[in-house]
């Protein structure tokens, strides 16, 4: 069954598990870094293309009135904007964005915590 689903979208693994777990409500813990945060995100994102039935980038551009270069951007090179145009772009992909919504506040903790981390570090290598 595994198997079939992922043939079915396009051997997407991981936009396939976080279907899954979605679906399953299946929790998982707060993320460590903004690289996890930030690939759960993209990850549901493309989970989300998929059950929708993967809408051209066009009609995603269409529905959410970002341009097809975001559109694409997000989807497939992980870039992630603002939460106006992540929260469009949920919602062309017809899903209420506020589901969407604890997975960009998870980011957006995660970024806040790291960037003082890096400054530190970064000071701390510059006083040497």
């Amino acid at each position: 069954m595994t198997l079939m689903l992922i043939a079915v979208f396009d051997g997407d693994v991981t936009a396939v598990r976080t279907v899954w777990e979605a679906v399953h409500g299946i929790e998982r813990w707060p993320p460590a870094s903004v690289p996890e945060a930030a690939g759960r995100l993209h990850d549901t994102l493309r989970g989300l293309h998929l059950v929708s039935g993967c809408p051209t980038d066009d009609e995603i551009s269409r529905r959410s009135g970002q341009s097809r270069q975001v559109v694409r951007a997000v989807l497939c090179e992980g870039h992630l904007p603002d939460w106006p145009s992540v929260a469009g772009l949920a919602a062309a992909l017809s899903v209420d964005p506020e589901l969407v919504r604890p997975l960009w506040l998870d980011l957006i903790k995660v970024r806040a915590v790291d960037t003082p981390r890096q400054a530190d570090v970064a000071g701390q290598e510059g006083s040497k």
